[in-house]
Parts: C-alpha cells; sequence; structure tokens
C-alpha cells in the first residue's frame, strides 16, 4: 500500500467555505469547497444527489400531466406537511429547471413544498451539516486545490479553523473606466498566505515602495492580479464596499480587455448576482467567500457617524486615509493627481486602505463573529447574516428530523394582517433622582420558549375542547414541544456557558442570532412568517411590560417609562441613597417580580416561565424630556440620566438631540452641557450664564466649525424631485456630491462646507439649534431660559 493510499484510508475534517454545484457530462454534481484541518484545501463532489421537492400526495398523479415531456416523476414518501397532509417528492434532472417547474405548477393550483431551496443547500440540511465535516474516503491530489474527494462519507463535526484571507482596493481614475493600481494584504495560517503589495500601471520611479510590481497597461495588471489570487490562494476575499464597487470595476474592466474574471478555485469564471430583486449584490468566486467589509460592519451592532471606510477607521483605529482633499478639489482629482506626481504617496495610500480594512475586521473580531455564526447555523460564510436564510437552515434541519416538510416560500399563507409592536409606556415627563431600569433578559425569545410558540405548535382553527395555549391576540399554541424552543433553549444555554468561559465572540453570535428569529418570524421574505405567530410574540411582551407595570405600581412604586421589553422606576429612594442602596434596592425588585411574574404564568397559562427580569442601571438623576409644542405630554424614545455604578458616575443620552446625526456639534454639546449642570443641581444663575455664553459664541462666529450638518445623500441630487431638503440643496452646489453631505445654513440657503459664498445664518442656529434644547429642559425644570440678567433688566437669549 503506497503512500497516498495511506493517506486516503485516513478521515480528515473539513470546514466548508463554498458549497455549489455543476452539471458534469449532463448530470448534476455537488461541490463542496473546503479548509483541511490537517492543511490545505480540498473539494468534495458527489454525483449521487438528485435535485427535488415535494408536492402533496393528492397532486402527485397531476405533475407528469401538467409537465409532459419533462424528466420529472412524482412518487410516493414518508414525508408529511406541517399540517399533517401526505406528501409526494417530485424528482427531475437539473437544479436548473425548478424555478420554471414550480412555476407551471403554481400556475395550475398545484402546491409545491421546499421548491425553492437551492441544490447545494439542501444537500447541506440533507446531511445536518453545520460548517464543518469529518471526510471519509479516498482522495486524489488536485490543480487548484489540494485534494479532490468522490462520493465520501460526510459525518457532522466540529472544529473552529484560521482562515487565508486577501483584503484589496483597487484606485481608479474618477469615472471608474480605468485602473490605475491595485493593493493586496493578505494574512493566514500558512507563509504563502502572508503578503503586502501593490501593482501598478506604469513604469518604475525612483519613489516606489518595495511592495511596488509596475506593469505597462491595465491588462497586464488584471492578468497579474489573478494570478497573484491564485499564487496567495485565500479562502476569504474582502475589502471596503468590495462587491459594488472593486469587483464590479474588475469584472468591467476584465471583459474590456478579454480577459477572463476568475478569482476562484475552478476554471468557471466568477460574477455578481443581485440575490434580492432589489439591487443588493452578491460575489459568486467559486471556491472562496466575498465578505463586504462594509457590510459586516453595518450588519454588527458597531455604529458611527456614517460608514465611510475613513470614518470608521479613525473611530475603530485612531488613524485613517493617508490622502485627503486639497481646496476645491474632489478625492477622485486627489488620487488622480498622487498617481501622476507622487507615486510613493499613491502607493502607501492604496496600501494603507486595504491594511485598515483587515485591521477593523481584525480589532472588531468580524471575521471571527462570521465564522462563528457559520458554524452554529451551517450557512456558508457569505450568507451567515442573512436572517431568513440562516433561520430556514435551522429550522428545516429540525423539521425534517421530525419527518416533515415546509411549504415554498408564499405557499399555504393565509391572508395577513400587520404585526403590532412593542409596548409603550406613558412617558411621565419631568426630573427624577434614584431611577432604577429593568430590562427582560432577551423578551422575545422568552416569551417564545415560555408559551411554546412555533410555527409547527400554531394551531389555525382550535377546537373548543383542544388543551391550548393562548396568546393575547387569540392566535393558539399546542403544548408539544416545538422546534423553535427547542432551539432557543439550547442557544440560550450555550450563550450563558460562553459568557461564563469569557468567550465574547460565541456570545455576541449567539443573542444577534436569538433576536433576529422574531423578525424573521414578522417578514414576507420567510417561508414561515406569520402575523398571528409573529402577533403572539409581540402582544405577549406587551402584556408582561403591562403586568409589571401595575405590580409595581401597586407596590407603591412609580413607573416612569417603559418600552418594549425595559422600565424605568423611581424607586422611591431618598435623594442622597448611595449606589449600593440603589443596586440592593434594584436585586431585590427583580427577585420579587421574576417569583411573582412566575406564578403568574403557571396559574395563568400552566406553563414554566422562562422570563426573567434584571436590574440594568441605576440614575442618580433622570430627565425626561415633552414633546415639542408641549408642557405635559412626555416624549417616548428619549431619555438622559446620570448613572452611578462602580466606576463611578457618566451621563447616558439615548434618542435625544445630543446623539442624533442630525442636530449639529454645536446643539449636541449644548445639550450635555445643560445635562450635566441640572443633573449637578447647578443654581439657576449659572445654568442662565452657560446659555448666554453659548449663544453668545455662536452670535459671533467663534464657535463656526460646530455649525455644520452632515446628513447622507441616499439617491442622486437629480432624483430628488417631489421635495429637496436642505442637504440636497447644499449637494446641489457640489461637482460631484456624494456620501455624506457637510454643509451649513447661510443667509442665502443651505451652502456646502468649503463652499460658501454667503455670511452664515446664525439666528438660524441660535433659534432652530439652542432654542429648542434649552427650552426642552427649562419647562421640565420650571425655568425661564430664554432670558438672562442685564443691569437692571432682562437680555432676550432667543
Amino acid at each position: 500500500m503506497g503512500p497516498q493510499q495511506l493517506e486516503a484510508a485516513r478521515a480528515d475534517i473539513c470546514f466548508i467555505i463554498h458549497p455549489t454545484w455543476r452539471i458534469r457530462d449532463s448530470h448534476p454534481e455537488i461541490n463542496i469547497f473546503g479548509r483541511l484541518r490537517c492543511g490545505g484545501t480540498c473539494v468534495i463532489v458527489d454525483n449521487r444527489a438528485r435535485p427535488f421537492f415535494y408536492v402533496r400526495a393528492e397532486d402527485a398523479a397531476a405533475v407528469e400531466e401538467i409537465l409532459p415531456g419533462l424528466e420529472v416523476a412524482a412518487s410516493s414518501c414518508d414525508k408529511r406537511a406541517m399540517d399533517g397532509g401526505e406528501m409526494a417528492r417530485v424528482e427531475f434532472s437539473l437544479p436548473s429547471h425548478a424555478r420554471a417547474l414550480r412555476e407551471a405548477l403554481d400556475a395550475r393550483g398545484v402546491r409545491t413544498y421546499e421548491a425553492d431551496i437551492p441544490f447545494a443547500r439542501r444537500h447541506l440540511i440533507d446531511h445536518q451539516l453545520r460548517g464543518v465535516t469529518e471526510v471519509r474516503g479516498p482522495w486524489q491530489p488536485g490543480r487548484r486545490v489540494d485534494r479532490i474527494y468522490t462520493n465520501p462519507e460526510l459525518v457532522p463535526a466540529q472544529w473552529e479553523p484560521e482562515l487565508a484571507t486577501l483584503s484589496f482596493d483597487l484606485e481608479t481614475d474618477p469615472e471608474a473606466a480605468r485602473i490605475y493600481a491595485v493593493s493586496l494584504v493578505a494574512w493566514g495560517p500558512d507563509a504563502r498566505h502572508n503578503a503586502e503589495e501593490i501593482l501598478v500601471v506604469g513604469e518604475p520611479t525612483p519613489g516606489d515602495p518595495p511592495a511596488a510590481r509596475c506593469f505597462r497597461d491595465e491588462r497586464s495588471l488584471l492578468l497579474a492580479f489573478i494570478e497573484r489570487i491564485g499564487e496567495i490562494d485565500p479562502d476569504l476575499l474582502t475589502g471596503w464596499n468590495v462587491i459594488d464597487f472593486d469587483m464590479a470595476v474588475l469584472e468591467r474592466r476584465c471583459a474590456a480587455h478579454n480577459v477572463t474574471f476568475n478569482l476562484g478555485r475552478t476554471e468557471r469564471p466568477s460574477r455578481l448576482t443581485d440575490v434580492s430583486g432589489r439591487g443588493v449584490r452578491s460575489a459568486d468566486v467559486e471556491g472562496r467567500q466575498v465578505l463586504d467589509g462594509l457590510r459586516l460592519m453595518r450588519a454588527s451592532l458597531h455604529r458611527f457617524e456614517d460608514f465611510r471606510l475613513d470614518t470608521v477607521a479613525r473611530a475603530v483605529l485612531g488613524r485613517g486615509k493617508t490622502l485627503a482633499p486639497e481646496a476645491d478639489e474632489e478625492m477622485p482629482e486627489t488620487i488622480t493627481r498622487a498617481y501622476q506626481e507622487d507615486r510613493s504617496s499613491f502607493c502607501e495610500y492604496c496600501l494603507e486602505d486595504a491594511r485598515l480594512v483587515r485591521d477593523i475586521l481584525l480589532d472588531k473580531g468580524l471575521l471571527k463573529l462570521t465564522v462563528r455564526r457559520s458554524l452554529l447555523i451551517g450557512i456558508p460564510l457569505q450568507r451567515s447574516w442573512a436572517s431568513v436564510v440562516s433561520f430556514d437552515f435551522l429550522y428545516l434541519s429540525e423539521l425534517h428530523a421530525r419527518g416533515m416538510v415546509a411549504p415554498t416560500t408564499g405557499t399555504d399563507r393565509p391572508g395577513e394582517r400587520g404585526v403590532p409592536g412593542g409596548a409603550i409606556l406613558e412617558p411621565q415627563p419631568g426630573l427624577a433622582s434614584n431611577v432604577l431600569v429593568f430590562d427582560y433578559k432577551s423578551l422575545y425569545p422568552s416569551v417564545v420558549r415560555t408559551f411554546n410558540i412555533d410555527p409547527l405548535t400554531y394551531v389555525r382553527d382550535p377546537s373548543p375542547t383542544d388543551d391550548l395555549i393562548t396568546a393575547p391576540n387569540g392566535a393558539h399554541f399546542r403544548r408539544e414541544p416545538g422546534i423553535l424552543p427547542g432551539m432557543l433553549d439550547r442557544f440560550f444555554a450555550s450563550r450563558e456557558r460562553a459568557r461564563a468561559e469569557g468567550d465574547e465572540v460565541a456570545s455576541t453570535a449567539y443573542k444577534i442570532i436569538m433576536n433576529s428569529f422574531y423578525g424573521v418570524l414578522a417578514t414576507d421574505a420567510s417561508r414561515f412568517s406569520s402575523s398571528s405567530i409573529a402577533g403572539a410574540i409581540t402582544s405577549f411582551g406587551q402584556h408582561v411590560l403591562r403586568w409589571t407595570q401595575d405590580l409595581l405600581e401597586a407596590d407603591g412604586l412609580r413607573v416612569l417609562y417603559g418600552d418594549t421589553d425595559s422600565l424605568f422606576v423611581d424607586a422611591g429612594l431618598p435623594k442622597g441613597a448611595s449606589a449600593e442602596e440603589a443596586h440592593r434596592r434594584g436585586a431585590e425588585m427583580a427577585a420579587s417580580v421574576n417569583r411573582r411574574l412566575a406564578e403568574h404564568v403557571r396559574s395563568t397559562h400552566g406553563v414554566e416561565s422562562r422570563l426573567e427580569i434584571e436590574f440594568e442601571k441605576h440614575y442618580r438623576r433622570f430627565f425626561l424630556p415633552t414633546t415639542r409644542g408641549s408642557s405635559e405630554r412626555g416624549r417616548a424614545k428619549g431619555y438622559a440620566g446620570l448613572r452611578v455604578d462602580a466606576a463611578g458616575e457618566a451621563l447616558d443620552i439615548v434618542g435625544m438631540e445630543a446623539v442624533r446625526r442630525d442636530w449639529t456639534p454645536v446643539a449636541q454639546e449644548f445639550q450635555r452641557g445643560l445635562l450635566a449642570r441640572v443633573f449637578h443641581d447647578a443654581p439657576a444663575a449659572e445654568i442662565r450664564e452657560y446659555i448666554a455664553r453659548v449663544v453668545g459664541a455662536v452670535r459671533s462666529g467663534r464657535m463656526d466649525d460646530e455649525l455644520v450638518y452632515r446628513k447622507s445623500l441616499r439617491k442622486p441630487v437629480e432624483e430628488y424631485t417631489k421635495t429637496r431638503p436642505p442637504h440636497v440643496q447644499a449637494a446641489s452646489l457640489l461637482p460631484r456630491p456624494g456620501g455624506v453631505i457637510r454643509y451649513l445654513m447661510t443667509t442665502a440657503g443651505p451652502q456646502p462646507e468649503g463652499h460658501l459664498d454667503a455670511p452664515i445664518d446664525y439666528k438660524h442656529y441660535i433659534r432652530k439649534q439652542l432654542r429648542p434644547i434649552a427650552e426642552s429642559i427649562g419647562d421640565v425644570i420650571g425655568m425661564d431660559v430664554g432670558t438672562t440678567p442685564l443691569g437692571n433688566g432682562q437680555l432676550r437669549l432667543f
């Protein structure tokens, strides 16, 4: 037995990077590309699988009549629909025929089931594979991968790999019609995976950095870039807006030069496709995954003023792009000028953009988080942040284990009504002391677990004799264990273990996945969506929040505000109470509520409560503003508090002007300054003096840098036809407007920063930015903030 046969006899572990399919000899075959634990890459080929979906058994005979002449066969099977109906399996020759077959049957009134599940994804579901598989079987060396397995045995396994990743960035002319350069920054487990270089069109110059390679024309650069991708052989490609810009430009320029656009591990060209029908493109690079850094950051819990690379990099890393436009120059001109006149600065700029993406992803752990999501759900990396697809994969796996199948998206869906949102308890505006904040831990997932809410347990037409759980919205659910509550039970337990072990990446992954399930049940994009089921979750959430309010108020406490899963309670503590007293009181109140809520749930619904309220924080002082134009009605979704804990005190502001992007920096800092003074019981004279000082500084021009508005341009200026808001008016004065528009209000209207030809309208800022903030606080504390003493009289500030 030779060395290769000995190797072939051993099983190995494979992380699934890209499952896909192809036609070979007129026959479909599954191709699963992966990275092996022993090192190297592989493709698992399975030519035994056949595409299929299901119809109801009573429709089986009609399938071949409706689809004559096609290689379609319907046969009985042991699967059932979720309503108990018997199913028939419909097999056909090619996966690409699925859509046409589904539409033809739908046009004749034949309901289909799971006819929209992609061929390769179904293979993973059928084999219960969640990101990793043990591969058992012989292999042979491959040309673009290290091993090729044909029809091996696949067994679910566990392993978290280190993947090879390459960040790249293109620099082009202003019209993106010509590529100047492309930078590559790569990292990974092997020496070949680590590189930092830039490919540039043009003759070598003395100022070129060591990492630069020069090419006589754009075509030569494209060929070298594609070749370099193959040599480095990354599992992941990334960049900032890499799909919609860099990949799109590469595809166009390759076509222009008759170069095959192929960044993958097979001979098949790479391509961009619209996966949503709404212009959201995906990159299909066979054998690899493309993870757009911009999209990953948007999908995460991190928030920034905007999501431009420079903005995010400076917030995360403390550094940003190395070039900035000069006066009256746009960034594309700056890049072109550097390319033509200062090659060294140009190359550093291009390389640094690729480095920034790498460092942001590593700093925020987004690649590791994406791998964890893929391992938890089973969906390949590129789609692992898609909530509907993730839910589908998990739920279908469990459903199939019970011998059932799900409808095709849109099938068997009754007329649906809207879904109610979370409860909002009427805000009680004013200034309070010692406010305790309580939060229901993962409220919606906990509601699902407690009341067995699940597409499988939902009963559309109950019998009066059925022993069911009834939601406040009238939806009914069986008591036999459902699929979704069981999934959440496991996620909760796993998250608690991750938190106990200090594994924040895993904890975050579990949290994001669990919190996404409600949204899936409420969107038409999911085959399992139902307004009745989603409404049962929100109506139970509303009931729990209001029940808790009634309980606390019956105890003599005052609930100042509540929103979805949080309650703000005046605990009745004396004004001078210590933080320790407040935290002790909060813990006691949470324990009491949980005990009594469990009794209520048990006696009312006959189930064990999984609902848990937690004491979250203590505000020594707390401010709830009034709505604009009212002196009595509280404003929802906005508050401020002086939080106190073991680390000291901090000013929290939620939903108010100081944290809203549509308010200027001067207004934001003004509100923070006012609140800090009010929370620390500054005398009225000090507050009026502060207001007068800021108003005077604005009026005198000393704060011009803090008067800039920032607002994103969501579409081209010419497409704003019904209304032209201020930022659009300002954008129309720029030669090439786009992204975040920075503008000031002048006596001639809104004008872009750096392009003013009229004086700044200081009256606008005083009346529209400072005055509303001052008055909202003055109304609550009973102070006329519009005047300040002047000699024997009063000076009107606004």
